[in-house]
């Protein structure tokens, strides 16, 4: 399943890099990718494994870039 998110106040692009780098190695997740403006997040992950992979990365954008927010974008 694809899913795509709204990322606030990530504003550096080694913190980016590092979050994806991070992201890469959470059970479920297939591919993920953040826009080259910084604003946007796409993750795809097992259906069954998204609510823990996606809990898992929220902790991980705040740890990395401390102000960072993900809002899923209703399609």
């Amino acid at each position: 399943m694809k899913r795509r998110y709204r990322l606030q106040h990530l504003t550096d692009p080694g913190k980016a890099e590092d979050i994806l780098s991070a992201a890469c190695q959470v059970k479920g997740i297939k591919e993920i990718a953040i826009s080259a403006d910084l604003r946007e997040m796409d993750v795809e992950a097992d259906l069954e494994e998204l609510p823990m992979a996606m809990e898992k990365i929220v902790n991980i954008c705040r740890s990395v870039a401390d102000e960072c927010e993900i809002q899923y974008l209703f399609s």
